[in-house]
């Protein structure tokens, strides 16, 4: 938007009064209510003020502005703009109106959830759409555009607040939600369907997992491996949680696309690829477990080390959005690093897809990882060996391998480098043995997968249940007795 960041403090009589717009982003509510009462207390009116709820409302702020310019901005500010709803409604509420007029109303209506930077992992889901046709009405609700990713069912753009209340843009009722993100989307009291996007254990933000699992009611959790039941059961007992919680042993759908798409792959295998996790989130212990950090050095050691292959660059896609708006601190800093070395050196190549990575992934002999979840998505994908990055790995393990499939497994699809020339060494003897590999990571596979090649089809037989909000002995339940049926 171009506007200045100011504290509340630093606020003055004279810009108070030329301001006509001040935007309160602070996502702790606390904090945010208490800057919303310093700027009253310095004199600016309510109605000038817009307090945003979290991170997650800024896309689609991004997305209007991007869209309608000078339009939103002279909206933006004006007497009938007082939240991000009515910005919403002003510019999308057409679409809205049309999508809700065609609904049937003998049909369920099941909302897809792509919400989230990078696409919102969308096509974690499209192959739940095609047997759904004819069956529910079916809306995508969104907050980002993206070419290629037109699933031939209703978009509806707003954010994910607006999405939760779905009385406000005129649905009566949403029978379920499908999402592949935690972000709270949905209506708390209608069925939830969250589908994860990880093939394992993301170890590193639990805690925000678990401020939201407490969205919906009942909360189903479709999860992927078995890594994923077993890190989401421990999940789940942390904290006495008040709705009802169901976990599905699903199945991964993103793995059953990557399957058909690595066998009917016909072209050459000449890279190394570098997957970095998310890695803009100062996390706890990010600085033991992100590898960003050392990215120069890792890419510099790996392009000079294969002069016969190419080395390709994928920050996270989250990560990739934040750092095109124009991020710029520390924990990005090693990423424009990294980026402006993608410009010198000839075989460094960037990837910067948001929701398609299987090229890449094909192409690539290997993996070069830290603690993404990609890195188990890529061996399971193409039967091919992970290099996990990790300079302190003891401490890792110390803290992590208890409770995390992730740490504890990863010598079954990979090896651990403790340094830039022992990850350059396992690559070198890693490119020798790859039948070795594909025997190995399968095996693994076959054990740790659930309903490999036929997620969607379990999911079609699961959503009678699902719908009816009833119980299934494959199934965990949690709260189902106290809460009632």
């Amino acid at each position: 938007m171009g506007r200045p960041v100011i504290s509340a403090r630093d606020l003055d009589a004279p810009r108070a009064a030329e301001t006509a717009r001040f935007v309160v982003a602070i996502s702790v509510a606390e904090y945010r209510r208490a800057a919303v009462e310093r700027l009253l207390a310095a004199g600016v009116a309510r109605d000038r003020i817009m307090p945003l709820t979290d991170d997650h409302v800024l896309p689609i702020l991004g997305l209007v502005f991007q869209e309608f310019g000078d339009e939103a901005a002279a909206f933006f500010v004006s007497d009938g703009c007082r939240s991000v709803f009515d910005l919403e409604r002003r510019f999308f509420g057409d679409g809205w109106q049309a999508a809700v007029q065609a609904l049937d109303p003998d049909l369920p209506t099941i909302a897809f959830c792509f919400f989230g930077r990078g696409g919102g992992f969308r096509r974690h889901l499209q192959g739940f759409i095609p047997g759904l046709r004819g069956k529910a009405n079916l809306l995508a609700l969104m907050d980002e555009k993206l070419a290629g990713e037109d699933y031939g069912i209703p978009e509806l753009y707003m954010g994910p607040d607006t999405a939760a209340r779905p009385g406000d843009w005129g649905v009566p009722r949403i029978d379920l939600c499908i999402t592949a993100h935690f972000l709270p989307c949905t209506p708390p009291d209608r069925p939830k369907l969250n589908v994860l996007h990880t093939s394992f254990d993301f170890i590193l933000e639990a805690e925000w997992i678990l401020d939201r699992l407490e969205t919906a009611d009942p909360h189903y959790i479709f999860t992927s491996t078995r890594a994923t039941y077993e890190w989401m059961r421990d999940l789940i007992t942390r904290r006495s949680l008040q709705n009802r919680v169901c976990l599905i042993p699903g199945g991964y759908t993103r793995l059953d696309r990557n399957l058909e798409e690595a066998k009917a792959y016909g072209g050459p295998v000449d890279s190394i690829i570098y997957a970095p996790t998310l890695s803009l989130n100062a996390v706890r212990h990010h600085e033991l477990t992100y590898s960003a950090p050392h990215a120069v050095a890792m890419l510099s050691a790996l392009h000079e080390a294969f002069e016969d292959l190419e080395i390709v660059f994928r920050p996270h896609p989250n990560d990739m959005a934040l750092l095109q708006a124009g991020r710029d601190d520390e924990l990005a800093q090693p990423f424009l690093d990294a980026l402006a070395l993608c410009e010198r050196l000839p075989r460094l190549k960037l990837d910067a897809g948001k929701t398609r990575y299987m090229e890449s992934y094909n192409r690539a002999h290997l993996m070069i990882s830290d603690t993404s979840s990609t890195a188990y998505t890529y061996a399971l994908s193409t039967l091919r060996p992970v290099v996990f990055f990790s300079p302190r790995d003891r401490e890792v393990r110390e803290i992590f391998s208890r409770d995390s499939f992730f740490i504890r497994d990863r010598q079954r699809v990979g090896a651990v480098a403790e340094s830039v020339p022992q990850m350059v060494s396992q690559a070198r003897t890693m490119l020798t043995e790859a039948p070795r590999w594909r025997e190995r990571i399968a095996a693994y596979r076959a054990e740790v997968c659930f309903h490999m090649g036929e997620t969607d089809h379990y999911f079609q037989e699961s959503l009678a249940d699902i719908l009816a909000e009833r119980r299934n002995p494959d199934w965990l339940h949690l709260n189902w007795e106290e809460s009632g049926e």
